[in-house]
């Protein structure tokens, strides 16, 4: 579904998103109605009904309208090879002493 199509250029990503950010600026509008009208509690009872339709949504999608090879990226050659998995984390130490010594280990490379 990328490139043109019949609403003026709009490729179906950006379509998808104005219809995504349309929706959540209706939800909040709702929420914030019925806060308004009867309580901040009733919000809170807002979620079940907005799950059941959310649910309801997602099953009228016919099951020949998805092309799963598409929405697993499966119809494009991967960029690049499959990196190979890292090695098990070993401890220099077996009893680490300090919790600086956590700085040490690379899963946790985001920290340094």
């Amino acid at each position: 579904m990328r490139g043109k199509d019949w609403r003026g250029g709009w490729d179906a990503t950006r379509r998808n998103s104005a219809f995504d950010q349309a929706g959540n600026v209706a939800i909040a509008l709702a929420a914030a109605a019925v806060g308004y009208f009867f309580s901040q509690r009733a919000v809170f009872l807002l979620a079940p009904v907005f799950a059941v339709l959310s649910a309801v949504a997602v099953l009228s999608i016919p099951a020949a309208a998805i092309d799963n090879d598409s929405a697993r990226d499966w119809d494009r050659p991967p960029a690049q090879p499959p990196t190979p998995p890292s090695p098990p984390i070993t401890p220099s130490c077996s009893k680490p002493d300090r919790w600086s010594s956590l700085a040490g280990l690379r899963p946790l490379g985001a920290v340094r």
